[in-house]
């Protein structure tokens, strides 16, 4: 099942009583329409549901080939400016594509280099880093990882548990990050830090195999791409800071930010997969004589689950059309990470339903999905990290005592 909504332009109009509003077309352009369709038939035939089974278990997540394959196609600097030697397209058209990736549940490191990678080098490194490695990124010839736990510390950098001190004039990191994706597969570990000398955050770079860095493997439920990363006095050139600006904590904030937005475009191409694969499976399986789509239960089902499809495809588009006009703000992220994980597994529980117990086989693609969507949800952020920056926004950073009082209240 293909749905109508797929991308959105936003645009201001005034109605009768000359006030400005806000009005969102969904609807793909040119350009979008043609990375859909590209991504689609490209994922098709080279990331089939068997091969994702079997990069799932791949510390690689994917080979070089596939790696180079997709970087002529230009997804690595979709989103790079294009004086950066990147193709400086929209966050929009970086969403499309994500759908097709989260379509195709594709495993790797094509998300922490192209998107929190090159965001994190964006908006938190300085200018001659950016000059330096931003070009490369875009060709293919670099692979990212961010040394930060955002599987469970999210967009929140007050959890960020490296060090750095200077030692004869060169920093030296210290401290370990949790579930840091796609370690292995890196050429640079990009590593957040705390100064001691002053308390503010800087942004280095260091390589997977340097003295002192030490990576174990953390197997998850979504397979063997997280790594524990430990520092032990790693020493680093002066090349090797990235950013140490009071910018560098803003920056890193923003690209944590828009890479919990992108990471809802994932999930909502995933959650459209197993749609796709339900409505099918209920067009084709027959009991009692006939498909099992014609009994009403089953129908209630597909309907659920696009509702929620739709509405976590448009929450996602309007904050990634926000990103676009510069103007996300972190209620808005805190929204569509909220309806996505809520809505991706709602949808995957009411597919294993739809499909029964061929669902739950290895060998069908439901597990991938269920797998997919389990991760996702506490990447950038879980449903509790995000109800609380909406809590604070309604009830002030008094909320915890209010809510507090209000029980004691209610109790006597």
């Amino acid at each position: 099942m293909s749905s109508p909504i797929a991308a959105c332009a936003c645009r201001a109009i005034r109605d009768r009583s000359s006030q400005r509003v806000d009005v969102m077309y969904l609807q793909l352009d040119e350009e979008q329409t043609l990375i859909r369709q590209s991504a689609r038939e490209f994922l098709a035939q080279a990331f089939p549901s068997e091969r994702a089974r079997a990069a799932r278990l791949d510390p690689r997540g994917i080979d070089d080939a596939l790696w180079r394959q997709m970087a002529d196609l230009g997804w690595m600097g979709l989103v790079v400016p294009e004086r950066y030697g990147g193709a400086g397209a929209s966050f929009l058209d970086l969403a499309v594509l994500l759908e097709e990736i989260g379509h195709a549940s594709m495993t790797g490191p094509f998300f922490s280099t192209a998107v929190t990678g090159a965001l994190s080098i964006l908006y938190a490194a300085d200018e001659p880093q950016r000059r330096s490695l931003l070009p490369v990124l875009a060709r293919g010839g670099l692979k990212l990882a961010l040394a930060l736990d955002t599987q469970r510390a999210g967009f929140d950098l007050s959890t960020v548990s490296v060090r750095a001190t200077n030692s004869a004039g060169a920093p030296r990191l210290y401290g370990a990050a949790l579930f840091v994706a796609d370690a292995a597969a890196a050429d640079i570990l990009l590593c957040p830090a705390i100064r001691e000398a002053d308390g503010a955050l800087a942004l280095y770079r260091i390589a997977p195999d340097a003295s002192g860095v030490s990576l174990s493997a953390m197997p998850t439920i979504g397979g063997a791409h997280h790594y524990a990363v430990e520092l032990t006095n790693v020493e680093t050139a002066a090349a090797d800071t990235l950013g140490q600006s009071t910018e560098t904590a803003d920056g890193l904030q923003r690209a944590l930010s828009e890479a919990a937005v992108a990471k809802c475009a994932e999930m909502v191409g995933g959650a459209q997969r197993v749609l796709d694969t339900a409505v099918a499976y209920a067009r084709e399986r027959e009991q009692f004589g006939r498909p099992i789509g014609s009994f009403q239960a089953i129908q209630h089902h597909c309907v659920n689950m696009l509702m929620d499809l739709e509405c976590a495809r448009w929450i996602t588009y309007k904050a990634a059309a926000a990103i676009d006009r510069g103007a996300l703000e972190p209620s808005l992220v805190a929204k569509a990470k909220i309806c996505c994980n809520e809505a991706y597994r709602r949808i995957v529980r009411l597919g294993h339903q739809v499909m029964g117990g061929i669902g739950y086989c290895e060998e069908h693609e439901m597990p991938l999905y269920f797998r997919h969507a389990r991760m996702a949800e506490t990447a950038f952020g879980d449903v509790d990290d995000h109800l609380e920056v909406l809590a604070t926004q309604l009830l002030g950073d008094k909320s915890p005592a209010v809510t507090e009082q209000a029980m004691k209240g209610a109790a006597s």
